[in-house]
């Protein structure tokens, strides 16, 4: 299905996983947990990280799946901006094999 209406929200099923890491804090908390400093896509990794999350729900398969997150209002729908898949490629050749320590007890508290 093709739209070129500005409203409208690709996957909108995803709005109760976008509340979710809202009412967590993912964003936040992955940002204080995932250390990149240095290296290139360091910045704001909670996004980065919720942008790829976001596109596996509905099925992505890989990086350039999450360019359908960036079509009409989708990004009103999870609380940050939607991260291109170049940006996206750059973080996770980074973050690859990195361990993503304390973000899960974070959460769960």
């Amino acid at each position: 299905m093709m739209s070129d209406d500005d409203h409208t929200v690709a996957s909108a099923g995803l709005k109760l996983t976008g509340a979710l890491t809202l009412h967590l804090g993912l964003e936040v908390v992955i940002d204080d947990c995932v250390d990149l400093v240095g290296r290139p896509g360091y910045y704001r990794p909670g996004r980065k990280a919720l942008t790829l999350i976001h596109s596996m729900v509905p099925g992505g398969d890989c990086i350039d799946d999450a360019d359908v997150l960036r079509r009409g209002s989708t990004a009103d729908v999870f609380g940050h901006r939607v991260m291109a898949p170049s940006t996206l490629g750059r973080y996770f050749s980074h973050t690859y094999g990195c361990r993503h320590h304390g973000i899960g007890g974070r959460t769960t508290r």
